[in-house]
Formats: structure tokens, C-alpha cells, sequence
């Protein structure tokens, strides 16, 4: 049975069909406007509702009602992708499950009743991307960082569409790809690649460095030996047995040197208890048979009222150079040379301090006393390698470094290290 229905006060023409089908009432309907034109069933399966009661505006509503809800919660569960889409003005109207699960959410309603703001980003990172995607109408892969739904953040390549609907009304529609497994990927690829890097042109400099910081020893033994064999006065060949003793020292400690560099690039962390008097007071105990050590007055200070636990080995390097640098660089013309040691545990992080009144350092040369084989005075006696391997050995226990010196006056050196946690490997 068909019947026309018009309906002069909305404008519109509704024309109805009945049928029936196994037992059931089944209408549709075909209504016109001045706008558009189209065909929308409506089929209720319930007995329990006459549909000759409901009136024919309010058939209307629930047919728009239901085509709506049908189009905003279609699932395309053939799509393996996240998609959506949506109005850049309005927000979202259609979402597929894989999009609610990317963004931490159960359901597709529950994206839905978000909008927009269900893709957590920034407000420039979102003004972006509408911007691009109004201008260019399309965007292929393009990479943003967004936020689900318990603001945990995830990289996503976002490929874009601008299509129109039935009406003529602009959307758009979008599929977007969790890059986050790539990105970290990328990102240790590059840290790699910049450690390689740095590991080459350490390596070139070593070379370099190496062959002259061993060989000049060498070369001033074997030229001592020789002229001391010649020599017929015992003082004088004392003296040239001391010079020949202060060149075997240089060269065991360069040896030395580049043996804790080995050992810190290799080996893991190695957590354990510290004391951190003993250790202080055990690398002192190097040092005091040297020249340096009687000229000056060493003072040590240390709170340690609670238990921490690092690598003791990496923190003797690191005491053992910079309280070296600080006895060898003395200035000889002061009365009252001294160097101070304070160590002192916060919490879970180890502060120490390492003072001097010595020559002090250029401020053209702080830049770089870090950086391998850098000398930084012309008096200096070492290999270039101490401070060097300082910043390595901290950045192994993920420490910290600063410097304050004035050239004439003296310096410090203010150490953090972090406790050692009980996973940690580097």
C-alpha cells in the first residue's frame, strides 16, 4: 500500500509505503525538499509500537536519528588502520574501533562524545595541522605527537582526505598509524650513529695523541740511559736516574689513563655500598708520597648520615683526577696553597666539591678542558686525558659536572652523581 503524505508546513513531501514481511509491519518512506532528495528506510521489528500512532514529523526525526547513528557508529572492521572523520569546524562524527582503542578509549561512543578532543595535542600543534589540512586539502604521513585518553603520549602519521557528503558539505576523513615503535627505533639509530661518530674521531685523536703521549717518554729514557752511561760523577747520573724515574711515571700513568678509559666505555655499573670517608682518604693515600701533596693543605669534609649506593670504582677515577689536577696545578708563589674535599650525600643524589687556590684556568680554555688531550696551561704535565675521562666516567653514572675558575685565583669543580638504581645498566 502507498500513500502520499504531504507535509506543508516544513515544505516537504513524504511519500509512504507499507509492506508486509513475515508477519511484520514494514515502512519506508521517500520525502523531499527544496535541498535534497533521497531515500531513507525505517523498519521496526515491534509489535509493541503502532506506527500509525507517531506522527509524521516525529518520523521524520527518527529516521535522521537513525541514519546518524548508523553512519557515526560504523565500525569498518575490514580496515586494519585507525580512522576517522570528521568536520574541521564541528569535530568528529564517524570513528572505527581501532581509532577508540589508539586513543585509550572503549568504544566508539565514547570517542564520539569527545570530539576533537579526543586527539589530546597541543593547541599550535592543532591549529597546524587544521591549517594544513585547509590548505592542502590532503597530507600524506604526516608526524604529530598526541596524548590518549590517560595522557600518555605516542607518536602517529596522519594521512588526510577532503571529500564531500551528499549535501555538499565539506569533511574530512583520516587514517592514522601509532608510529611510536618506529620513532624510538629512529631515535636509538641516531644515537648510535652520533656515538659512532664521536667514537671515530675519539678514535683518530687517540692515534694521534697516543703515538706521541707514549713514544716521548720512551724517547727521553732512552736519550737519559745514554748520556748517564757516559756520565763519570754519581750525583750527576742520580740526576739523570731521577729524570729517567719521572719519565717511566708519566708514561705508567698515561698507560693508566687510557686503562680507565677502557674499562668505563666496557663495563656495566656495578652498584654497591660506599664509604665515602674511606674512599677519599684511600685515594689521598696516592698521593702522598708526591711533591705536590707536602706543598699544600688538604682538608676533607664529609656528611654521609644515610646509606648510597654507586659504582665505587668510577667515583675514585673521578676523585683521583680531579684532586691530582689540584695538587699538580698548585701555585707555587702563595704561602698558604690548599686544596678542600667536601662530599656530601642529599637524599639520594652525592654532591662533591673539589677546591683549590691554584693558577686557575683561562676563561678562553673552559670550554674545552673536557674535550681529549686538551691542555689547558703550558705547564701542564699531564696527557690531556684526566678531565677528559671525568665526564666520561659521570656520564656513565648519568652525573654532572660544573666549573667555576678565574684564571690567578683557583678553582672548583661541583660533582652530582645519582644513586644507582638496581636495574640500572648502561
Amino acid at each position: 500500500m502507498k500513500k502520499n503524505l504531504p507535509l506543508a508546513s516544513e515544505g516537504t513531501g513524504l511519500c509512504e509505503s507499507t509492506t508486509m514481511i513475515s508477519g511484520w509491519s514494514h515502512k519506508s518512506f521517500t520525502f523531499e525538499t527544496p535541498v535534497m532528495t533521497g531515500k531513507w528506510e525505517y523498519a521496526l521489528a515491534n509489535p509493541q509500537i503502532a506506527l500509525e500512532e507517531l506522527s509524521k514529523e516525529e518520523l521524520i526525526a527518527i529516521i535522521y536519528q537513525q541514519k546518524e547513528q548508523q553512519k557515526n557508529v560504523v565500525t569498518t572492521p575490514h580496515l586494519a588502520e585507525a580512522m576517522c572523520r570528521g568536520r574541521l569546524d564541528s569535530g568528529i562524527f564517524h570513528v572505527n574501533q581501532k581509532f577508540a582503542s589508539l586513543f585509550g578509549c572503549q568504544s566508539v561512543e565514547e570517542v564520539l562524545a569527545w570530539g576533537h578532543q579526543t586527539m589530546k595535542m597541543h593547541a599550535s600543534s592543532f591549529r597546524r595541522l587544521r591549517r594544513l589540512i585547509r590548505q592542502q586539502g590532503s597530507l600524506q604521513n604526516y608526524e604529530i605527537l598526541l596524548r590518549r585518553k590517560d595522557n600518555s603520549q605516542f607518536w602517529c602519521s596522519i594521512s588526510t582526505a577532503m571529500l564531500t557528503d551528499e549535501h555538499g558539505c565539506p569533511y574530512y576523513e583520516a587514517v592514522l598509524h601509532d608510529i611510536s615503535n618506529y620513532k624510538e627505533a629512529a631515535r636509538k639509530l641516531k644515537e648510535n650513529f652520533e656515538e659512532l661518530k664521536k667514537v671515530n674521531g675519539e678514535l683518530d685523536r687517540f692515534v694521534y695523541s697516543a703515538s706521541h703521549d707514549l713514544r716521548a717518554p720512551l724517547v727521553s729514557i732512552l736519550g737519559l740511559v745514554q748520556v748517564a752511561r757516559l756520565e763519570a760523577d754519581e750525583e750527576q747520573r742520580q740526576h739523570y736516574f731521577s729524570l729517567i724515574n719521572n719519565s717511566v711515571d708519566k708514561l705508567d700513568r698515561f698507560c693508566r689513563e687510557i686503562v680507565y678509559y677502557s674499562r668505563n666505555a666496557r663495563l656495566g655499573i656495578r652498584r654497591e655500598k660506599v664509604n665515602l670517608r674511606r674512599l677519599i682518604q684511600e685515594v689521598l693515600s696516592e698521593f702522598q708520597f708526591t711533591d705536590e701533596f707536602g706543598q699544600v693543605q688538604v682538608d676533607v669534609s664529609v656528611s654521609q648520615k644515610s646509606t648510597f649506593y654507586t659504582d665505587s670504582q668510577r667515583v675514585s677515577v673521578i676523585l683521583r683526577n680531579l684532586i691530582s689536577n689540584a695538587l699538580r696545578y698548585n701555585n707555587a708563589h702563595r704561602w698558604n696553597s690548599f686544596v678542600t674535599i667536601k662530599a656530601d650525600v642529599q637524599g639520594r643524589e652525592l654532591h662533591l666539591e673539589i677546591s683549590d687556590n691554584g693558577i686557575g684556568i683561562s676563561e678562553q680554555h673552559l670550554p674545552h678542558i673536557f674535550s681529549m688531550f686538551y691542555r689547558a696551561c703550558e705547564r701542564s704535565k699531564g696527557s690531556g686525558l684526566g678531565l677528559y675521562i671525568v665526564k666520561e666516567t659521570l656520564d656513565k653514572l648519568r652525573g654532572t659536572i660544573q666549573v667555576d675558575s678565574r684564571l690567578g685565583k683557583g678553582s672548583t669543580f661541583a660533582v652530582c652523581i645519582p644513586e644507582a638504581s638496581k636495574t640500572q645498566k648502561v
